[in-house]
């Protein structure tokens, strides 16, 4: 009775962890800030080896592929989140990954 107040907080933390590295990404890609590198590399790190044991645990029971399947939703819902709500960046330019598009000679350019 009392383990069922608790159930879905492991997909909110990864929720919360997918949230929190989109937008260190968006901050470092808009220029904000260098600093805040070795925080958003080591918090990866962590959400990896999170991630991997949480895994590695699901997969060892039965029911174990429905709690991965929930974390990483929620851990793609905080991605999407960030990107859909857009933080402010401090008015800064949210970052971009250029298009490649087949240019007249035939070769791929930006």
């Amino acid at each position: 009775c009392f383990g069922a107040m608790f159930e879905g907080a492991s997909a909110l933390c990864f929720g919360l962890d997918g949230a929190l590295l989109g937008a260190c990404a968006l901050l470092l890609g808009a220029g904000a800030e260098p600093s805040l590198r070795g925080f958003l590399e080591v918090r990866g790190i962590y959400v990896m080896i999170h991630i991997g044991i949480d895994v590695l645990r699901g997969c060892g029971s039965p029911g174990g592929t429905i709690g991965n399947v929930a974390h990483f939703g929620g851990f793609i819902g905080g991605l999407c989140y960030v990107l859909a709500v857009l933080p402010d960046l401090g008015g800064r330019e949210v970052p971009t990954v250029p298009c490649l598009a087949k240019g007249a000679n035939g070769r791929w350019d930006q």
